[in-house]
């Protein structure tokens, strides 16, 4: 999962249930931004791994892209959609 904006922006993670997660702060650029999603995941789900099972590239004028995660826990492992969504910053 990368982005590719031309200034600074913003990305709301949220389940596929539209539960917040996270905002994801992105540098203008391309730029990776598997690491701050794996790690918003981790901790949102008290999980010990997850594995984002799509690549993108978001740009700026980008609809919400959905995409699926493995997460794995001492106790379960089960797939979750989840949803990034360009949020405006005034």
């Amino acid at each position: 999962m990368r982005t590719n904006f031309k200034n600074q922006g913003y990305l709301l993670l949220t389940t596929g249930n539209d539960q917040i997660i996270s905002i994801i702060i992105c540098k203008p650029g391309l730029r990776s931004i598997k690491k701050k999603i794996i790690q918003a995941i981790l901790e949102d789900f008290n999980a010990n791994k997850a594995v984002i099972l799509a690549n993108a590239t978001l740009i700026e004028n980008a609809v919400t892209t959905i995409f699926k995660a493995q997460i794995d826990s001492d106790v379960v492992s089960f797939e979750e959609y989840f949803k990034l969504k360009i949020l405006p910053a005034y």
